[in-house]
């Protein structure tokens, strides 16, 4: 009984050393995490996310509804919340990175060029800067850069992989804010899921196109400052394992919140919209296809009429033209 009793009791010790290990370890896990979203610049990048979602909204107010573009501000601004969004990546890099890949990225954003790097990245993290590449990429195209400077941000681009994760940020958010959007509107406004989808996934070559193409310019400009040999230093470490799979669980953790704030947005907006003043109207259904007088052909799912317009519902809102402009209107 007492060789039981002594067999217990140094089980139970045991139970608690590991539980007293793991929670020091996670204690441990936590501050390494805090530093290195600290070092890595990714909280003052994230903070800057409404600043950017905010540029992109207002560069499309010419083609919005103004009822609709006024309750979407608002809704963008409740949504984006960067505290909100650094908790929940945090947490992720937290629970997904062990501590040998979190000290392997710290001992990098310690060092002397590591921390040059960090700064040149978050002065080039932001709206103002756009404008700077935008001027850069003109002079590029008169003075193209060394082949070793080439071929370097080939390297650190297939290892950082910018444009795979841009676009698929892009197409889960927009299909997160359209399906949300969608789903609170009446049934007989809704889309058909399956189709948006497929409109959504159509948009991807474009949009792969464009990110490749930001992507590579992005790489040389933010990097300009920097001397081959630092700039090879970093692509070394960009190739790393663990440098790898902390860039992956981050983005991954990142578009998971992007997904969540969309959600709210085409929630919020869904329950806005149904209760916005409306012309009493008529919607023919069906594939409606719509000649244009300048040669266009559009194809709707739907249409209405108002007034001097012909108008369409799609799930982020209402397209209408001029009734000037349309040469005929019909069922396909």
């Amino acid at each position: 009984m007492k060789r039981l009793l002594l067999i217990l009791t140094l089980i139970v010790f045991q139970l608690i050393a590991f539980t007293v290990c793991l929670n020091a370890k996670q204690h441990d896990k936590r501050e390494l995490t805090n530093k290195v979203m600290e070092l890595s610049g990714m909280n003052d990048q994230i903070r800057q996310i409404p600043a950017f979602v905010q540029i992109g909204v207002s560069s499309r107010k010419g083609s919005t509804p103004p009822d609709l573009y006024n309750i979407l501000e608002p809704e963008i601004v409740k949504a984006f919340q960067p505290e909100k969004i650094l908790k929940g990546v945090s947490r992720e890099i937290e629970n997904k990175l062990d501590l040998r890949t979190l000290q392997d990225v710290l001992t990098w954003l310690e060092s002397p060029l590591g921390q040059k790097i960090t700064a040149i990245e978050e002065s080039n993290s932001t709206p103002e800067a756009l404008q700077g590449m935008k001027e850069f990429a003109a002079l590029m195209k008169k003075t193209p850069p060394p082949k070793r400077r080439s071929d370097l941000v080939k390297r650190f681009n297939r290892a950082t992989k910018p444009a795979e994760w841009i676009v698929e940020i892009q197409m889960s958010s927009i299909l997160a804010l359209t399906t949300a959007l969608n789903s609170s509107l009446p049934k007989e406004k809704r889309g058909n899921l399956a189709e948006i989808r497929k409109k959504i996934e159509q948009l991807r070559p474009k949009a792969q196109k464009e990110a490749e193409s930001n992507s590579v310019m992005g790489s040389f400009y933010a990097y300009r400052t920097l001397t081959d040999e630092e700039f090879q230093r970093y692509v070394l470490f960009a190739e790393s394992a663990s440098a790898k799979r902390f860039h992956n669980v981050f983005l991954n953790a990142l578009k998971n919140e992007m997904q969540m704030a969309c959600l709210k947005i085409g929630k919020s907006l869904g329950e806005k919209i149904i209760k916005l003043p409306r012309e009493q109207e008529v919607m023919v259904t069906g594939k409606i296809v719509v000649h244009l007088k300048d040669g266009r052909t559009l194809v709707w799912d739907n249409y209405t009429e108002k007034n001097d317009r012909y108008c369409t519902f799609i799930a982020g809102g209402e397209l209408c033209i001029s009734k000037s402009d349309v040469a005929s209107v019909g069922r396909n």
